[in-house]
């Protein structure tokens, strides 16, 4: 799996749709919504950052069998999906504070989770909109707020 994901184009540049989230990614494999995601991925530019990618190579023995193989599955049938380098990686979790203090000290006053906070920055910085499931700290009034002025929007669905 890991090899499949290293395979992903990276990001050059350009607009960008959608960053995609870990908890995202394992709702549509789960729920078999990989047609519609692979066709948003066809008709929009969506990214899948490396701290994404590695939450969900880490992750996945949480999820059933299944969606690893789909997601593979997707992977190895043209899914189309764009790598994005982060310079912060999962669980050091002082490393993504600084990460995401760098980019807006406030922002974790707004996302209590660090990691939550660093997918948010990558759209951001992308000017992208988010696709999450996390309803705990992703789909706050504030938050929704904060990316409404950046002239963004945190979705969790398939647009």
């Amino acid at each position: 799996m890991k090899e499949l994901i290293e395979s992903i184009p990276k990001y050059e540049k350009g607009p960008v749709d959608f960053v995609v989230d870990t908890c995202f990614l394992y709702y549509l494999f789960e729920k078999q919504h990989e047609k519609a995601f692979m066709e948003t991925c066809s008709e929009h530019i969506v990214v899948l950052t490396s701290f994404t990618a590695e939450e969900f190579l880490f992750h996945s023995h949480d999820v059933g069998h299944e969606v690893r193989e789909r997601f593979r599955h997707a992977l190895k049938n043209g899914l189309r999906l764009f790598y994005y380098e982060l310079p912060v990686k999962p669980g050091d979790r002082e490393g993504e504070k600084k990460f995401v203090s760098e980019f807006d000290e406030n922002l974790l006053k707004l996302i209590p989770d660090p990691s939550d906070a660093v997918l948010l920055v990558a759209a951001l910085t992308l000017k992208a909109d988010v696709l999450t499931r996390d309803k705990h700290h992703l789909f706050t009034t504030k938050l929704e707020n904060y990316v409404y002025n950046k002239g963004l929007q945190v979705l969790n669905n398939l647009p």
